[in-house]
């Protein structure tokens, strides 16, 4: 019995001898091949959040320049219309109806001025309104075809906002109004004409004032350039006035919101509340927000 106990005593032995290599076993496990897979897989996470970021960066810059692309077309716009209205402004026989009272050169004025439209076709009408804010010479463009309006139907336009801006102005300096909807004895006109107004005033050669030449500008030329630079994805960039009324929005029906009563409500903020007080600190540049990231351009 004590032989065969001793046996059992010496099994147990081994058996502890055993456990206690495999404890051994397992936590030099622990202490060195644990450690290494967390490093592996902390790199791995590190190699991942770094890949995240500069796909997350090169998004951003894609965006930013795309805007920004967006910004120098608009700006190219508003440079080739201002070249226009300065040098309508400076027509010799614009100056010489007016200043000598004389009918020929009104209508040698108003024919010059039919022509450039027809030539250009990028303006909704072309106007010299006079100091008392009457339409002296107005052509309309059809979309096809410019015409002289007749004497009869000619209005007064001292009260709008254009006339009282512009003529404030001094000679060279042109004025700008913001995009709107194009209003016709009082009513939007239909179906909606986006318009630019741009005026400058027109001087006599004795440096008095003698009215203002004025361009309704097609300003769906204008929206059309912006979105074509984004059409593989209209929902990416947005179009908004400085009191966060769209001028461009997709889906559409949303536009216009400041002009049309039954669209009062529908405005940037609305709908990006959070993004909206962005916008109103930032007016350039690359911002994180709460749901994701945003280019802004001014």
């Amino acid at each position: 019995m004590f032989f065969a106990m001793q046996d059992t005593n010496q099994t147990a032995l081994d058996k502890q001898h055993r456990t206690d290599n495999s404890h051994g076993t397992f936590r030099y496990f622990l202490m060195t091949f644990l450690p290494l897979a967390v490093l592996i897989v902390t790199i791995s996470y590190t190699i991942y959040a770094i890949e995240y970021k500069n796909r997350i960066k090169l998004k951003l810059e894609q965006n930013q320049s795309m805007i920004n692309l967006q910004g120098e077309v608009i700006m190219q716009d508003f440079t080739s219309i201002i070249s226009d209205v300065l040098f309508l402004a400076s027509d010799s026989d614009l100056k010489e109806a007016f200043e000598d009272k004389n009918s020929e050169h009104l209508v040698q004025a108003a024919n010059e001025m039919r022509n450039f439209s027809n030539a250009k076709k990028t303006y909704d009408q072309m106007r010299f309104i006079d100091k008392t804010g009457m339409e002296r010479i107005r052509i309309n463009f059809d979309g096809s075809q410019a015409d002289i309006v007749p004497k009869n139907q000619l209005q007064s336009k001292r009260d709008r906002y254009y006339f009282t801006e512009s003529k404030r102005l001094k000679l060279g300096q042109v004025y700008i109004s913001p995009m709107d909807l194009n209003l016709e004895h009082g009513e939007v006109e239909l179906p909606y004409k986006p318009t630019i107004r741009i005026a400058t005033p027109v001087e006599s050669s004795r440096g008095e004032f003698m009215g203002i030449l004025i361009v309704n500008y097609l300003g769906q030329l204008m929206l059309d350039h912006f979105i074509s630079i984004h059409a593989e994805n209209p929902t990416l960039s947005h179009l908004v006035n400085s009191d966060g009324f769209w001028l461009h929005s997709y889906p559409h029906g949303q536009e216009w919101g400041f002009m049309l009563d039954d669209r009062k409500e529908q405005r940037f903020q609305r709908y990006h509340a959070q993004l909206g007080k962005l916008l109103a600190v930032k007016k350039r540049g690359a911002s994180n927000w709460i749901r994701g990231f945003i280019a802004l351009s001014q």
